[in-house]
C-alpha cells in the first residue's frame, strides 16, 4: 500500500485529504507543521508528500530545503492559496510535481489528480 504524508497546519485540510486518499486505498499520515512533517518524512519514507506552502514555524520552502535526499523518489505536491511566479522555479529545483490551489474547488477532481500522481 502506498503511503502519503500530508503536512498542513489546518486540521480540516489534513482530514479532508486523509479521507479522500484513504478512500482510494492509500495509507495516509498527517503532520501539523513542517518540523513534525520532516521527522515523519524521515521515518515513514512516504511515496508522496503533500506540503502546505505557508505554515507557522517551518514553512513549505524551509521544509523542502531541509529535506535534502529525502526528496529522492518521493512525489511532492505543494498546496497553497498563494502562488508566486518566482516560487515555480524553486519548486522545479526541488522536485515538486504539482501545485494545488486552496481552497480545493472540487474534491472529486482533486481525488483523481492525486491518484494520477501516485499511480504514475
Amino acid at each position: 500500500m502506498k503511503k502519503v504524508l500530508v503536512i498542513d497546519d489546518e486540521k480540516i485540510i489534513r482530514r479532508s485529504l486523509k479521507r479522500i486518499l484513504s478512500q482510494s486505498g492509500y495509507e495516509v499520515h498527517e503532520a501539523e507543521d513542517g518540523k513534525a512533517g520532516l521527522l515523519q518524512w524521515q521515518s515513514l519514507q512516504p511515496d508522496m508528500v503533500m506540503v502546505d506552502w505557508i505554515m507557522p514555524g517551518m514553512n513549505g520552502k524551509q521544509l523542502l530545503s531541509e529535506a535534502g535526499s529525502l526528496k529522492d523518489g518521493t512525489k511532492i505536491v505543494v498546496m497553497s492559496a498563494y502562488q508566486k511566479e518566482t516560487e515555480k522555479i524553486f519548486w522545479q529545483d526541488h522536485g515538486v510535481m504539482a501545485f494545488i490551489a486552496k481552497p480545493f474547488p472540487n474534491i472529486v477532481d482533486l481525488q483523481k489528480v492525486l491518484k494520477g500522481i501516485l499511480d504514475e
